[in-house]
């Protein structure tokens, strides 16, 4: 006549279920919908949208300054200034028209249409202040603007996946 005098095996599940619940209700404690939604949600905010307009200016203040540094010309703050001002105002009507701050960081339509608006409405801009728009330099200026723009949201856009998905 044998007993079996161990303590069933308890998980944590078992132990922190709340009466009425089933270990397998508490186990899951978002559903994938759930998840889904919260990654969404990811890089959006007042301290991202700051974080944003920030980097996108500098990285238009970056851009111009190369080329300045590039063509031999004048490396003074009011030079590199004038360069980026057609690009920055060109910046500023993508963020209004596409409304980025509603989602920052999203590389497929926020940062596709804010470096579209920069490169067209900067070049457009730079032709009627008269300071020449050559097809290289269009070409230039879209490849190293789009680098820096979707760049520096594709490293923060996955830290911040990676960090809320650590999360529960």
């Amino acid at each position: 006549m044998s007993t079996n005098t161990s303590a069933p095996d308890v998980t944590a599940e078992t132990e922190t279920a709340v009466e009425g619940e089933t270990p397998t209700a508490v186990a899951e404690l978002e559903t994938p919908q759930q998840r889904a939604a919260r990654m969404a949600r990811v890089g959006t905010g007042p301290a991202w949208v700051i974080a944003a307009i920030v980097l996108d200016a500098v990285s238009i203040l970056i851009f111009a300054f190369i080329g300045g540094r590039a063509h031999a010309t004048d490396p003074g703050f009011l030079h590199v200034l004038e360069v980026a001002c057609p690009f920055l105002l060109g910046a500023v009507v993508g963020w209004v028209w596409t409304r980025a701050w509603r989602r920052p960081l999203d590389l497929s339509h926020t940062a596709a249409q804010i470096w579209l608006f920069t490169l067209v409405g900067g070049a457009l801009l730079r032709a009627l202040t008269l300071h020449g728009v050559a097809f290289g330099f269009v070409i230039v200026t879209g490849t190293v603007l789009a680098v820096f723009m979707f760049g520096w949201r594709a490293i923060l856009r996955s830290l911040a996946r990676r960090s809320a998905g650590w999360r529960r």
